[in-house]
C-alpha cells in the first residue's frame, strides 16, 4: 500500500485531482492532504519515503528532512530525486529568472549542495549516494542515456581523433566521463538526487 501526501488541495492538479482519479481507478493508494514540514503521520510509520522534486520547494529545508526522518523506521530509506541545485546567489537568480513557471507561481526554489547535505546530516541521515546532474538519467532526463553515450563518443574523437571511434564504451569509461560532465556542469537549477538512510540507532 502506498500513502501519497499532497499539499495542494485543488481538483485540477492537487489532492482533489488525486481523489477523483482514485475513485475511477483501482489503485492501492491512500491520499493524504498535508505539507512536508509537518507530516500528519506517527513516528516510525514508513520503511521507505520517496520524494520527487519536493525538497527544493520547502519553506524550511531542515524541518522537512527532519520530519521525513521522524516518520521513518530506524534504518528506513529516503529517496529524494530531481532537486534543483545552484552554486551561489547569482546562479539562483538566473535559475528563477529563466524558469518557465516561476514568474507566474513564485513557487520555485533551489539550494546549494552543501545545504542539502547539511540538512541530511543534522537530521541524522546517512547519505549513501549523491547523484549529480550527469550521473544518472534520473537527473538529466529528457536527455537519454544514448544521447550521453554520443556525447562521450564525440569527446573521445575530439581527444584521440579517429582512434576515439575504436575505444570500447565500457561501463567504467562511461562512469568516468559522466563524473567529469557533472563536475563541470554549472547550469543554474540542474538536478541532483539523494539516497539516504536513517541511522539504525536513531529513534
Amino acid at each position: 500500500m502506498v500513502t501519497s501526501l499532497e499539499p495542494d488541495s485543488s481538483v485540477l492538479v492537487g489532492y482533489g485531482a488525486l481523489l477523483k482519479y482514485i475513485k475511477t481507478h483501482t489503485m492501492p493508494i491512500i491520499p493524504v492532504s498535508g505539507i512536508g514540514e509537518s507530516l500528519p503521520f506517527k513516528d516510525h510509520s514508513f520503511g521507505l519515503i520517496y520524494c520527487r522534486q519536493v525538497l527544493h520547494h520547502a519553506s524550511n529545508l531542515q524541518k522537512i528532512i527532519y520530519e521525513v526522518n521522524r516518520v521513518l523506521v530506524p534504518g528506513g530509506i529516503f529517496l529524494a530525486t530531481r532537486e534543483h541545485l545552484i552554486d551561489d546567489d547569482h546562479s539562483k537568480e538566473l535559475f528563477l529568472t529563466h524558469h518557465a513557471l516561476h514568474k507566474y507561481t513564485k513557487a520555485e526554489n533551489a539550494f546549494l549542495l552543501e545545504e542539502y547535505l547539511q540538512a541530511f546530516e543534522k537530521s541524522k541521515f546517512v547519505v549513501m549516494q549523491t547523484l549529480l546532474s550527469w550521473d544518472s538519467v534520473i537527473n538529466h532526463y529528457p536527455t537519454t542515456n544514448s544521447d550521453v553515450d554520443r556525447k562521450i563518443r564525440n569527446r573521445l574523437i575530439e581527444k584521440f581523433g579517429g582512434v576515439g571511434k575504436m575505444i570500447p564504451m565500457f561501463s567504467p569509461l562511461k562512469k568516468l566521463y559522466r563524473k567529469r560532465f557533472s563536475k563541470t556542469d554549472k547550469t543554474p537549477g540542474r538536478m541532483v538526487s539523494f539516497i539516504a538512510k536513517k541511522q539504525e540507532n536513531y529513534q
